[in-house]
C-alpha cells in the first residue's frame, strides 16, 4: 500500500515537471517568434526609409520667383490660401536656389531621423520583452519553490 502511494506521489510530480517544462517551451517560442517579429518590423521600416519612392510631383514658382519643387509617395494638392495638404505619407520640398549638397544633406538627415526613430521604437520593444522574460522566470521560480516546499511537507 505504501508503495503504490509512493509511485502515484512520484507519477504527479512527474506529470507537474513535465506540465511545467512544456509551459516554459511555449512561453519560450512565443517570445522569441515575437522579438524576431520586432527584428524584421525594424528591417522594413530602415529599408523603407532608405528607398524613397516618390511618385508624386509637383513643381511651383512663388511671388518671389523661387522655383519650388514638391515630391510625395502620396497624392497632394496646394491651395494659395491653405497651402499644401495631402492625407499621409512622407514629403520632400526643395527651392531651386538651394546648392545640390545642402539638398543631400537635408535627405541624409532626415533619413537618419527616420532610423533612429524606428530604432527607438524596437529598444523600446526590446524593454517590454525582456521584462516579459523576467516574469515568466518569476513565475517559474515561484512555482518550483513551491512544489520543492510542498514536497518537502510530506
Amino acid at each position: 500500500m505504501v508503495m503504490n502511494k509512493y509511485k502515484i506521489s512520484v507519477a504527479r510530480s512527474l506529470v507537474f515537471f513535465l506540465f511545467m517544462i512544456s509551459t516554459a517551451v511555449i512561453i519560450s517560442c512565443s517570445v522569441f517568434q515575437g522579438k524576431k517579429q520586432l527584428e524584421e518590423k525594424s528591417t522594413q521600416r530602415y529599408n523603407q526609409y532608405e528607398h524613397w519612392d516618390l511618385a508624386y510631383h509637383q513643381k511651383q514658382q512663388d511671388s518671389l520667383s523661387s522655383y519650388w519643387y514638391f515630391s510625395t509617395d502620396s497624392p497632394f494638392l496646394f491651395h494659395p490660401d491653405s497651402g499644401l495638404w495631402a492625407k499621409g505619407g512622407r514629403l520632400f520640398a526643395e527651392q531651386s536656389n538651394i546648392k545640390q549638397t545642402e539638398e543631400n544633406l537635408q535627405l541624409q538627415r532626415v533619413n537618419s531621423e527616420a532610423a533612429a526613430a524606428s530604432d527607438l521604437y524596437v529598444k523600446r520593444k526590446n524593454k517590454v520583452v525582456s521584462t516579459q522574460i523576467f516574469a515568466i522566470g518569476a513565475v517559474l521560480l515561484a512555482v518550483l519553490g513551491y512544489w520543492i516546499w510542498w514536497r518537502g511537507r510530506k
